[in-house]
């Protein structure tokens, strides 16, 4: 459902590389917004996919952990996308973990 390639952001520090996610026109869910998730690139996320992993395993067991997961970001979890690393750069696939945009 979503647009594709996706654009590199251009963000400084870290090691990785963050994308423009968009929903396409129509596909977004009743009133999100079409840019409601960006993607990191899961070759340099793996710690931050393993965390999400088990805070959706526990949040239904552990009233502490369900508290939490209401104000963490959501993280739908994993898309192979197409993305394209800035000008003249071909389309290549690369598995991104979908973190809530937060601007």
């Amino acid at each position: 459902p979503f647009q594709q390639p996706c654009n590199a952001m251009k963000v400084s520090g870290g090691t990785a590389a963050f994308f423009h996610v968009r929903y396409l026109p129509g596909k977004e869910p009743p009133g999100v917004d079409p840019a409601f998730y960006l993607g990191k690139d899961l070759a340099h996320a793996t710690d931050e996919f393993e965390f999400y992993e088990k805070l959706l395993a526990v949040r239904h067991s552990d009233p502490a952990w369900a508290r939490f997961s209401k104000v963490a970001m959501e993280c739908p979890g994993v898309a192979l996308m197409e993305v394209s690393l800035g000008a003249g750069s071909m389309g290549e696939k690369r598995e991104l973990l979908l973190l809530e945009n937060m601007r």
